[in-house]
């Protein structure tokens, strides 16, 4: 009777030590995830890591899941759908902590179908965190994608903007002098002076010649 105890206490000990390396709690598929990443089994890994958020018992470690699992799915596959499927389940998580970045890759896959629809989910991120390390970058990019579509106004909105990033203030300065050259001269003009000074050879050019274009159209306005 003793043996059969031991044997049934191995059997029980065994059953729950195998089990576990098996769950999804087992230190193991952490391995099994990054192994996949270095082979290049992305697909493979992404199930892995919402497998594991399904059976999270911590909203932490659910939302470092998912989370994880979006950010490989939208950076190293094509599969826009699932991208899509993950960020939005992200931003359903409450107090979700990277809700700036998930829209700007929500914007980055809307964009491609729609710009319009892409832009307004970037403007939308960078609402949220203005002070995002992307978002002069972003604005550059909202204001220059609006500029290709024709959208003068918007556009200018999108620069005004950017004036707020010390890194892209001038850039900013000589688009707003370019696009107020001939309906508002005189704030074209201002814009062209701030530039004068920018210790970058080809943005000083830009803005001397924007300066002296700005100066013809004040004339051709005086009586």
């Amino acid at each position: 009777m003793s043996k059969l105890k031991v044997f049934l206490t191995f059997f029980i000990l065994f059953s729950i030590v195998f089990y576990f390396w098996k769950s999804p709690w087992s230190p193991i598929v952490e391995h099994k995830i990054q192994n996949r990443i270095v082979q290049s089994e992305v697909d493979e890994a992404i199930q892995l890591l919402e497998w594991r958020a399904s059976f999270a018992f911590d909203d932490n470690k659910y939302q470092e899941d998912i989370w994880r699992a979006a950010q490989l799915s939208f950076i190293r596959s094509q599969d826009v759908k699932r991208s899509k499927r993950l960020l939005d389940a992200c931003l359903e998580i409450p107090f979700f902590q990277h809700t700036t970045q998930a829209r700007m890759y929500l914007g980055y896959l809307a964009f491609e179908r729609d710009p319009y629809k892409g832009l307004q989910f970037w403007k939308d991120a960078l609402a949220i965190d203005p002070k995002h390390e992307k978002a002069s970058k972003m604005w550059v990019r909202i204001a220059s994608e609006y500029e290709l579509m024709g959208e003068k106004q918007e556009a200018i909105q999108a620069w005004n903007k950017a004036l707020r990033y010390a890194d892209v203030e001038n850039m900013a300065h000589l688009a707003l002098g370019r696009l107020k050259l001939k309906s508002d001269p005189p704030s074209a003009l201002e814009h062209f002076q701030i530039v004068k000074s920018d210790s970058f050879m080809e943005r000083t050019r830009a803005a001397e010649l924007g300066e002296k274009l700005a100066q013809w159209e004040i004339e051709k306005e005086t009586p």
